[in-house]
């Protein structure tokens, strides 16, 4: 008889920063300023106790798949097309 323990699923587990770092390519500071971000949230972490925090790797999967659905979604329209404002520096003599 051979009891196996099953492997726990990719939505099941807990990612720690470095990891979701790797994975999203953010940084710490970008992680967390998007988490505030009304229009398109980062992920929001579980406490594991004291200070530790960890991410669901589902959630995090699920975010980046969304952004890229919308960028393709906006090339797609010709959106990425559409020039950003930009800043013109003069010399005032």
């Amino acid at each position: 008889m051979n009891h196996h323990q099953p492997e726990p699923s990719v939505s099941g587990r807990l990612l720690r920063l470095p990891a979701v770092e790797n994975l999203s390519g953010l940084k710490k500071t970008t992680i967390y300023a998007r988490m505030a971000d009304k229009n398109d949230p980062f992920p929001v972490p579980v406490r594991l106790g004291g200070r530790a925090v960890a991410w669901r790797e589902r959630e995090v999967l699920a975010w980046i798949e969304g952004r890229a659905k919308t960028k393709l979604h906006n090339r797609l329209l010709g959106l990425h097309d559409i020039p950003k404002p930009c800043l013109v520096f003069c010399r005032i003599s």
